[in-house]
């Protein structure tokens, strides 16, 4: 049986692993035993009792990781790597003039484009709905040249991206997209804050790209701000 002291020798082993990647390895222990719980399959959750003990580890892993934002000319390069109507070439474009996550793009139906000059989201993540324009140029472009497959855009990466043990693949596959194109210390998630940033450059009150992102406050909307390397 699964106990507290197995949860916490878990989570605050010995090594480099940063507190924020310790954090998110207990969200998951928690998702985990919520259902096991919610099936009846056992009573209780050790992992409710757990912390991540920050009281161990040394500064330079207490310090979250930074990622560069990725510059207009990098998103550019990224662009010119992929073929027209590929997933990828797609979703940098989405991702970057959006905002919206991996997973969201990977999941996109073809009836969020139904409001001319919009694309309409529920997100994945917090089940909120985000509405922005379908701009600029390049993006609609982007998006115009995908081949129109049912009722999902991109079928194939939406299996992935619903699939928990292959979700990670694509992001995998982003990462070494943009190594490819000889960009470093980046994920898809900095198309997220590329968004955010140039939006604020912009003069766009940060109430209007906390509701634009889904975000629940704008503490959490600030902290993508980024400077381009």
């Amino acid at each position: 049986c699964v106990t507290r002291r197995h949860v916490d020798s878990f989570i605050n082993a010995p090594g480099k692993l940063k507190a924020t990647s310790r954090v998110t390895n207990l969200a998951i222990l928690r998702m985990f035993f919520w259902y096991v719980a919610a099936e009846g399959w056992r009573i209780g959750d050790p992992s409710q009792l757990v912390e991540v003990n920050l009281g161990i580890l040394p500064h330079s892993q207490k310090e979250p990781s930074t990622r560069a934002v990725f510059t207009d000319a990098e998103v550019n390069k990224l662009i010119a790597a992929t073929p027209p109507g590929s997933f990828w070439r797609a979703a940098i474009a989405i991702g970057r003039w959006t905002g919206l996550r991996l997973c969201d793009v990977a999941a996109l139906e073809w009836d969020s484009f139904n409001t001319l000059g919009k694309i309409i989201v529920w997100t994945q993540k917090r089940d909120k709905r985000v509405e922005l324009p379908l701009e600029p140029a390049e993006l609609r472009i982007a998006v115009t040249q995908v081949p129109f497959t049912g009722k999902y855009c991109f079928p194939e990466q939406r299996e992935i991206i619903t699939d928990p043990r292959r979700r990670s693949l694509l992001s995998k596959q982003f990462a070494r997209l943009a190594l490819s194109c000889g960009i470093a210390n980046t994920s898809f998630h900095s198309l997220r804050s590329a968004y955010i940033t140039a939006q604020d450059a912009a003069g766009i009150p940060m109430e209007h790209i906390r509701q634009s992102v889904g975000h629940s406050s704008e503490a959490q909307t600030r902290h993508y701000l980024r400077r381009a390397q």
